[in-house]
């Protein structure tokens, strides 16, 4: 277990890569995990993190909770500070947002893959489910890396005094 979400997608790669479809759902777990830690982690920063033991380790409740505090969280940003002096204006980074809906289709999605199946041809290599499943695996994988690579959390810099968001 790490607290850091991209080890758990560094995992999920590695796994997918290895083409054992008897690894696909250990795969699927490093990214539940993934956007577990994401959603957890963003709303630690927050002011108000403790109402981050309300949200368990549901991604789509701290989602919520996330935007019953800063409802602005939910868009994604260009962070600029802003130096007290000169008041000149820097680039600092960026906030990419995982939207509500997203982090719900995912979570959803993995928490089923997840669960025992039932008429799953287990071991036979042409079963779709194998191939829609590694194919899911592999955008999801995609996606939260793309989400997360090069990306602040919101929390960080929202409150500061000197950094100012602009909305893309």
């Amino acid at each position: 277990m790490t607290a850091d979400p991209k080890e758990h997608i560094r995992r999920a790669k590695i796994l997918l890569e290895q083409y054992d479809d008897s690894l696909l759902l250990y795969s699927a777990l490093e990214l539940r995990l993934a956007i577990e830690r994401i959603a957890h982690n963003q709303l630690t920063l927050s002011e108000d993190h403790t109402m981050n033991a309300k949200g368990k380790s549901d991604p789509k409740r701290k989602k919520l909770i996330m935007k019953k505090i800063d409802p602005e969280s939910d868009f994604d940003y260009d962070i600029f500070y802003i130096d007290p002096k000169s008041k000149q204006k820097t680039y600092w980074g960026e906030y990419k947002n995982i939207p509500e809906k997203t982090v719900k289709e995912i979570e959803g999605k993995l928490g089923n893959l997840l669960h025992m199946k039932l008429g799953l041809k287990l071991g036979i290599a042409e079963d779709p489910w194998y191939s829609e499943t590694r194919s899911y695996l592999t955008k999801t994988l995609i996606y939260l890396k793309e989400r997360i690579s090069g990306s602040s959390y919101y929390f960080s810099y929202k409150d500061l005094e000197n950094f100012e968001f602009e909305r893309k």
